[in-house]
């Protein structure tokens, strides 16, 4: 598996004088509700928690309001935060957002739609959004899976200034951490949200003017992934590093139940996910599991009665 250079890591928070007030612009997934959280938790000012209410796509995104993950409507009625849905199409709806609520800087987590220009170019507020991904590397709505797919083992997170084009502004602080220690999506997610929320803290009252001149996007790197389509699903193990398609599928099939697995001849589908549907050596009960070979001479065993033959 690859791995991105230079990237420096994130470390506990020194919580400091915290002055800024934050509109939080977010959207009811796993990872926006974590960052929320956290922030909570830190005690960072949030005048008014944002969600968008026109969205009628992307269709896969999982659904993630469980007993365990509360949406951001419950977590801002817990937390006495005013809550707010609007339509981002509607200038109207902006501009009623905008005189009713007083803060410095509008976060961006997972907001499902662009924030208009007169909104990020308003008089006195910073907008900030946080983007999985070593920008300006992989944008695009699904970061996380575009990188797993290309077989980095090391995660990015870039927290970045917006602008009129989609996670191309500034970029304010980065981050990476290891995937070995994450054989699942929710574990992999609370983690990013926990080193989304020390990058916020350390910078959220930075001049952030500082950046624009040593953090210019190079356009020559930058590369754009949108959402995946039912080819991008179709995972050929027998061109796949075993550790790539390990962790791959490990984090991606809850995300995407129809991610399809060609082994030789023939095709299947994970129906269940979970800690020993996917072993990377050689079982014990050899005789509950399927062989499936991958690049190099490897191979990966699906347990199966986790999987269906297609």
């Amino acid at each position: 598996m690859l791995r991105v250079p230079w990237m420096r890591k994130a470390y506990p928070v020194k919580m400091t004088d915290l002055k800024s007030k934050l509109l939080y612009l977010g959207s009811d997934c796993r990872l926006s509700n974590a960052v929320l959280i956290e922030l909570i938790n830190k005690s960072i000012s949030i005048s008014k928690i944002v969600v968008e209410n026109s969205v009628t796509e992307p269709v896969n995104l999982i659904p993630t309001v469980t007993a365990s993950n509360k949406g951001l409507k419950a977590i801002a009625f817990e937390n006495n935060i005013p809550f707010q849905t609007i339509n981002a199409n509607k200038e109207s709806h902006w501009s009623d957002l905008l005189k009713s609520c007083e803060y410095d800087i509008g976060l961006s987590i997972c907001f499902e739609k662009k924030i208009p220009d007169y909104v990020i170019n308003s008089e006195n507020k910073k907008y900030l959004n946080f983007h999985p991904s070593q920008l300006p590397l992989f944008k695009g709505p699904d970061p996380l899976f575009w990188q797993l797919k290309h077989g980095l083992d090391e995660i990015s997170l870039s927290l970045h200034q917006m602008n009129n084009s989609f996670d191309d502004g500034n970029v304010v602080a980065r981050c990476q951490f290891s995937l070995r220690e994450h054989s699942n999506l929710e574990s992999l997610e609370i983690l990013m949200a926990s080193r989304a929320c020390e990058l916020i803290v350390k910078n959220i009252n930075n001049d952030f003017t500082a950046y624009a001149k040593k953090s210019k996007t190079n356009k020559i790197k930058s590369s754009y992934y949108s959402w995946p389509s039912q080819a991008d699903l179709e995972i050929d193990l027998f061109s796949w590093q075993k550790n790539t398609a390990f962790y791959f599928l490990n984090l991606m099939v809850s995300k995407y139940p129809g991610i399809t697995i060609k082994n030789r001849n023939n095709k299947l589908r994970i129906k269940t996910i979970k800690n020993d549907t996917i072993m990377e050596k050689e079982p014990l009960h050899v005789d509950k599991y399927l062989r499936c070979p991958c690049k190099q001479g490897q191979s990966l065993w699906f347990r199966r009665d986790h999987i269906t033959m297609l």
